[in-house]
């Protein structure tokens, strides 16, 4: 506070310099997405340096393929994570969407888009329980995508009786398997031919 004379006061405020840590600091509260891909560099730069294979084109399609299914499914949860809300039962849909085409396909020798089609149809059918539970009756979404992620694994279980359904190699539903060669990444099988309620 500065006195120009004693009737008058003047608040001075005096600008200081942010250090480097100050001005990381600041970045990360103006972009709280950015945390998780700094996470993601940092660990990608780190298993790079601990083991020279990582970087291989082999390894890193065996990574996108693993992450394959759990990317899609974050995609669509994080659509309902903006709106403040969240889906504990996306993993059941999944299994449960899988088993019935499996079942359709394989065992009741349904054509495979039906099968798929019949899937889609499950998937949007759980998805309307879901968001008429929390939007028509106002109930909280984790107590009812926690209580419906039990009820889904119970119906997949019971339509599965517990048994995997073997896929023939030449089946439609393996089309996501299909190899892609890239550099040396080489013939990398990616599809999936089992599907069942246990996993």
């Amino acid at each position: 506070v500065v006195e120009r004379n004693p009737a008058e006061r003047v608040a001075r405020f005096e600008r200081h310099s942010r250090s480097p840590l100050e001005h990381v600091q600041h970045f990360l509260h103006r972009f709280p997405t950015m945390v998780p891909v700094i996470v993601l560099i940092v660990s990608v730069a780190g298993f790079a340096l601990a083991a020279p294979n990582f970087m291989s084109a082999f390894n890193l399609s065996l990574i996108l393929q693993q992450v394959a299914v759990v990317g899609t499914l974050a995609a669509a949860q994080s659509l309902v994570i903006l709106t403040a809300g969240i889906d504990l039962s996306v993993s059941a849909v999944m299994v449960l969407c899988s088993v019935i085409m499996g079942k359709l396909a394989v065992e009741m020798g349904v054509p495979v888009p039906v099968a798929i089609a019949v899937g889609i149809a499950a998937g949007l059918g759980t998805g309307w329980v879901n968001g008429t539970l929390v939007t028509r009756l106002r109930l909280p979404p984790f107590i009812v995508t926690l209580g419906t992620f039990s009820i889904f694994t119970a119906v997949a279980l019971l339509y599965a009786a517990g048994q995997t359904t073997a896929l023939p190699d030449d089946s439609f539903l393996l089309w996501t398997g299909e190899t892609i060669r890239i550099a040396a990444a080489g013939r990398t099988d990616t599809g999936v031919q089992n599907l069942s309620a246990d996993s």
